[in-house]
């Protein structure tokens, strides 16, 4: 693992230690490090404590805060003889750390906002458009990007059924199998997805995720663990696999921490993999990974821990994952993990018109006849939904009907 920067956003996985000290999950930022006997400590700010912590329970988000922002005040230096190993040398700490500024920064705004990013705001929204789905938007990032850059974009409009993307990838393509055959890892790792996705192309795919992740590439490792799961194009090999994971995850790469928590909880049988799948679920949920949320719910659920697989649905609901949030809508309508609640069922049911989902607007219609009109405006009016709100009142009122009150 490469040693943590001053001033990088952390999360923290789950073992005992972790468990101990009540930061299983939490997000923090690094102040100081030490070299210990066996490995680094580092010290992370989380909340308004400054704890000491391994780091092989520390996930890297990718992400900084802005200490031009954030940092002013009375510096508080972390004291070395607050490490707890034993013959640690070599102690840093962040020159100018202020925690009250810090704390001030995490209690009152989104951590994701004030980091250090090098994208221009036309970027950021071009990849917002291109994330959901905007044939336009993805090419014209491919226009503005690096050569791997360009292959994902272009690669991604091909998929997305654009003659255009088609016809770029196509040219593209000898640029990118050149920049490969130079070594070059990110190219090498994109030309393994095109030749997978695309050609359909398995064995060749996996030579060139295998030279990619061999430099280091975390994406490459993610896909080449894939393949080896799943025996596409290469022997499956779940020690591998596990391995590639855990390297990519390690570097911070969300969707290799996914995959990672997935293989523990399906892939092994030992509680002490499901603890670790069930960190590393988390750590990817917390990056936004809504198939982490989702699965994070099941497993937990799974598990009899119904309070906590609600808090993860609903967080995978509010990410987008319309399994989810159909599992929200029905937990809160039946009162499992929480008090039965037919107004927040309703607003999660009508959520999931947002991503063309309909099947939500069934359960309504099941569940109306137990509902005033004025509890099912409420559910419309949470879920910014309230003209579709008022069409099922129509048309319950007009053949299914609820009643103007109703019971229990």
């Amino acid at each position: 693992m490469r040693e943590l920067d001053f001033d990088e956003i952390v999360t923290v996985l789950e073992t005992g230690h972790t468990v101990e000290l009540g930061v299983v999950g939490a997000t923090g930022v690094i102040l100081g490090k030490s070299q210990g006997a066996d490995e680094r400590i580092y010290a992370v700010l989380i909340g308004d404590e400054t704890i000491m912590l391994p780091e092989s329970v520390l996930v890297p988000t990718g992400r900084y805060i802005d200490p031009n922002e954030v940092y002013g005040g009375e510096s508080i230096r972390v004291q070395a003889e607050r490490y707890p190993e034993e013959g640690a040398e070599s102690h840093e700490v962040s020159p100018a750390t202020c925690r009250r500024d810090l704390t001030r920064y995490f209690n009152e705004r989104s951590i994701w906002e004030g980091c250090v990013s090098s994208r221009g705001s036309r970027l950021e929204e071009l990849r917002a458009q291109a994330e959901v789905g905007n044939v336009d938007a993805m090419l014209e990032l491919a226009e503005t990007s690096e050569i791997a850059d360009q292959g994902r974009w272009l690669l991604r409009a091909a998929q997305a059924g654009s003659e255009q993307g088609r016809g770029k990838l196509a040219q593209f393509r000898p640029n990118l199998e050149e920049a490969a055959q130079r070594g070059d890892s990110a190219s090498q790792g994109v030309l393994g997805g095109i030749l997978l996705a695309w050609d359909e192309n398995p064995s060749e795919a996996a030579m060139w995720f295998a030279k990619s992740a061999e430099s280091g590439n975390n994406e490459a490792r993610r896909s080449l663990g894939y393949l080896h799961v799943e025996g596409i194009g290469v022997d499956q090999d779940l020690a591998k696999a596990e391995s590639l994971f855990l390297a990519a995850a390690r570097e911070g790469d969300a969707i290799a921490a996914h995959n990672l928590g997935v293989f523990y909880v399906e892939e092994t049988d030992s509680s002490r993999d499901s603890l670790e799948g069930i960190g590393w679920l988390r750590v990817a949920a917390e990056a936004g990974i809504d198939e982490a949320a989702a699965k994070l719910g099941d497993v937990l659920s799974g598990m009899d821990r119904d309070e906590e697989a609600l808090y993860w649905y609903e967080r995978a609901g509010d990410l987008g994952n319309t399994g989810a949030m159909m599992a929200a809508g029905c937990w809160h309508r039946d009162g499992t993990g929480t008090e039965e609640n037919r107004i927040v069922a309703v607003k999660w049911f009508l959520r999931m018109l947002e991503f063309h989902n309909f099947e939500g607007v069934h359960e309504i219609f099941q569940l109306a006849p137990r509902m005033t009109d004025s509890e099912i405006r409420e559910g419309g009016r949470l879920a910014d939904r309230q003209a579709e709100a008022e069409k099922i009142i129509q048309m319950c009122n007009s053949g299914a009907g609820h009643g103007s009150t109703a019971g229990p």
